[in-house]
């Protein structure tokens, strides 16, 4: 049993964090109690807790960016669901889905992703934010240039056959 000084309360030991600075190795506040502390001392100090961050940061850098590498490695999948549900709405399973009913291939030209080091590119309306399908990168920045405007993809149809018939009408 140990006597936490924030709430003046006995409590198992188990109800307290490690701390290998202490003569029994626990905290002095319990575990509930040191969570409050720390939102409270978040929540008051900011900045300085950013410049802390970021001088320990600078002084071990090679050491930040070792740790940050071994955690991105690690949470691959955490990290792209995250970011799939960020930005689409959708998280990894819906994606596989769509890959898996385009075959891996796709929507636009049905061929496989070129660079191998990156997944098909989800394609979705800018103003809705419905998801059409999922592209190449080849495709993607295509419609991305034409900045999905149909008007202009007509366009570029005629012209491609426009000059598409001249090469064949000069053979």
């Amino acid at each position: 049993m140990k006597y936490c000084y924030k709430c003046k309360e006995i409590k198992d030991e188990n109800e307290f964090g490690n701390n290998i600075t202490t003569k029994d190795g626990l905290m002095c506040y319990c575990k509930s109690c040191e969570a409050l502390r720390s939102r409270e001392y978040k929540k008051a100090h900011p900045e300085k807790i950013k410049a802390n961050k970021k001088a320990y940061v600078e002084k071990n850098k090679e050491i930040w960016e070792e740790s940050r590498r071994r955690y991105r490695d690690k949470n691959k999948n955490i990290i792209k669901d995250y970011a799939l549900k960020t930005k689409y709405g959708i998280g990894i399973k819906e994606y596989i889905c769509l890959y898996t009913l385009q075959k891996g291939l796709c929507a636009i030209c049905q061929q496989e992703e070129k660079d191998e080091n990156k997944l098909l590119s989800i394609d979705h309306d800018h103003e809705t934010g419905k998801i059409r399908g999922l592209l190449c990168t080849d495709c993607n920045l295509g419609l991305g240039r034409f900045f999905d405007n149909i008007e202009f993809l007509e366009k570029a149809i005629v012209y491609l056959k426009q000059f598409k018939g001249e090469i064949n009408n000069g053979k």
